[in-house]
């Protein structure tokens, strides 16, 4: 299992998962040269492909929600938890 970080403390009452690598550059990666019919095909092929499935959780870590907004705050993220 992945790392359990919380910067936050024992006292961080909201905890976030977050990816140490984002999905989207993981996705581009995976999906450079391939061709689909459609959406739901191409997301079917996603889910089997085990970096995205992350099943041993090594791509992730939990931070408390203070931290992790400021985490994508400081790598530029549109996405706010």
């Amino acid at each position: 299992m992945g790392p359990m970080i919380q910067p936050g403390g024992p006292k961080a009452k909201i905890i976030d998962a977050h990816h140490i690598k984002p999905l989207s550059g993981l996705m581009r990666r995976l999906l450079k040269g391939h061709v689909f019919q459609n959406d739901a095909e191409m997301l079917e092929w996603l889910i089997q492909q085990k970096e995205i499935a992350d099943i041993n959780l090594d791509n992730g870590i939990t931070l408390c929600r203070a931290c992790h907004k400021e985490t994508h705050k400081c790598w530029g993220s549109r996405v706010n938890p």
